[in-house]
């Protein structure tokens, strides 16, 4: 990383995303109600004036406190700054928990990141041509790091280190052409918690909130990635659609306020996207080094209500009349089943080629 972007992240952007953990925790204990305004689209008039004067501290801090997180979000849709959509990639990276690992699926070829790779067409038939290899040709070059079980600390300190040590290996310092990255976490840092005693939200969030802000800054490095890296990461969907109970997987399987917590998880993770995107686009208007990072977040938990373990009952709130299926697998109650796997690599690709698959 370079010593203006090091210099800013370090005194301004990082310092600005703490102060919104403190800010959101802060809504939580007065009982979650913070609602500050419409998110996304043209940056707050406050921070076009901060930015004009080139108060740079200032200016993050005002982009942070006009964020609001009660606007409308689709799968796929780019919030903040810019389109979402990728013109051109060398290269699809994936990070991540067991999701990214493909846990769940029928065989590694059906989970969501192979088929985002490269679609089984023998299967699909009907989404033959919807895949990053046909989007940007061949020469793609495709990595998948994730490990079943990891945490976002274990992306951040396992998965981080052994990616730097495959793409830059021996002198080589840069590489050319844009990055895709796909990340799935969270999840396990969630299960830790389902016991007696555990905590949902608190410091177990703060800390996921952390690590993912250091794995973002791995990728706003103009040295290392002068083209460019767009990172997409999802957000954890609710495998009881809004209830705490599984019954039709396990009977009397209840997680007593997960499906609360996992509605903050997501509220935190939009709101980190949206903060760390305006928090880059302030320095770039500061004359400080252009990012070479945006980061779109997947609402993987709203396109999942309706399809976990409740997907049957009629009176659920979330229920799909118009597709009333299960997503996600009955060996484990836990993981996307291969239809699953196939509705997250339609988000996915949604959203890196601004395209409906």
């Amino acid at each position: 990383m370079d010593r203006f972007t090091s210099r800013f992240l370090r005194r301004h952007a990082l310092p600005a995303l703490r102060r919104v953990r403190q800010t959101f925790f802060g809504a939580l204990a007065l009982g979650g109600a913070w609602s500050l305004g419409a998110c996304g689209g043209a940056p707050s008039t406050s921070l076009q004036r901060s930015v004009a004067t080139k108060s740079k501290g200032h200016a993050a801090s005002a982009a942070l406190t006009e964020v609001r997180l009660n606007a409308p979000r689709q799968v796929g849709h780019a919030h903040g700054r810019g389109p979402a959509a990728v013109g051109q990639a060398a290269r699809l990276v994936v990070l991540g928990d067991s999701i990214s690992a493909g846990a769940g699926a029928s065989s590694a070829a059906m989970s969501y990141a192979s088929l985002l790779h490269r679609n089984v067409d023998a299967f699909y038939p009907g989404h033959q041509g919807e895949d990053l290899v046909a989007r940007f040709g061949p020469q793609l070059a495709f990595y998948n790091g994730a490990v079943i079980g990891e945490t976002t600390d274990g992306i951040l300190h396992r998965q981080l280190p052994r990616l730097r040590k495959h793409l830059f290996s021996g002198e080589q310092s840069a590489l050319r052409g844009h990055t895709v990255v796909v990340l799935t976490a969270g999840g396990n840092n969630l299960r830790r918690e389902l016991g007696p005693g555990g905590s949902l939200e608190g410091a177990t969030f703060a800390a996921a909130l952390q690590d993912l802000e250091e794995v973002f800054g791995f990728f706003n490095d103009p040295q290392r990635f002068p083209d460019g890296v767009t990172l997409y990461f999802s957000t954890i969907y609710d495998m009881t659609d809004g209830t705490d109970s599984a019954h039709l997987c396990i009977s009397g399987l209840r997680f007593a306020g997960l499906s609360h917590a996992l509605q903050q998880w997501k509220l935190g993770y939009l709101a980190l996207a949206d903060n760390f995107n305006r928090i880059l686009a302030a320095g770039e208007g500061a004359q400080l080094q252009r990012p070479t990072l945006r980061v779109v977040p997947i609402d993987a938990h709203r396109s999942f209500l309706g399809h976990g373990f409740n997907y049957a009952v009629d009176a659920n709130d979330h229920h799909d009349r118009s597709d009333p299926t299960l997503w996600l697998s009955e060996q484990d109650c836990i993981h996307p089943n291969n239809r699953g796997h196939h509705e997250l690599r339609r988000a996915f690709y949604r959203a890196i080629t601004g395209r409906r698959p």
